[in-house]
């Protein structure tokens, strides 16, 4: 947990990491039934039935919107939260469960809410730089948009 106070911030997953690429971030609204929560640099997808501004939880490599972003006021999301969500070109901090090459696809593996080299499935992501297995380091996403 980092303190606004301190004088070097850590990283943290779903931090913009090269604010001079452009990507999307859209404000998005998790429906009134969602169950659990979701937090900072969890990966997302469209719910289908209920619009745009809805998505649901962990993303399983189907109709990924892309990542929750990192907010210093708010870690943890719930039911009709608001939250703003980072798409298509993005490029941010993300957790990787294992080692990585720059360019490596990606996945999102929502057991475990890392990333991990695409075997099968979507892209999600790809690798920005070399990156050793449960590390935060820059990934691309790269969601439906």
């Amino acid at each position: 947990m980092q303190n606004m106070n301190q004088f070097r911030q850590s990283v943290e997953a779903g931090m913009i990491a090269l604010e001079a690429i452009e990507g999307k971030t859209i404000s998005v609204r998790l429906p009134a039934n969602f169950e659990g929560e979701l937090k900072n640099g969890d990966m997302v997808k469209l719910a289908g039935s209920e619009g745009f501004d809805t998505i649901v939880g962990a993303a399983d490599g189907t109709n990924t919107l892309g990542m929750v972003a990192y907010n210093v006021k708010t870690t943890k999301y719930k039911a009709n939260d608001y939250l703003d969500v980072f798409i298509n070109g993005k490029i941010v901090f993300g957790l990787l469960g294992e080692a990585v090459n720059a360019g490596d696809e990606l996945t999102w593996d929502a057991t475990n809410k890392y990333f991990v080299k695409k075997t099968s499935g979507s892209v999600d992501a790809m690798a920005f730089a070399n990156a050793g297995a449960n590390t935060i380091n820059k990934v691309v996403i790269k969601g439906i948009m």
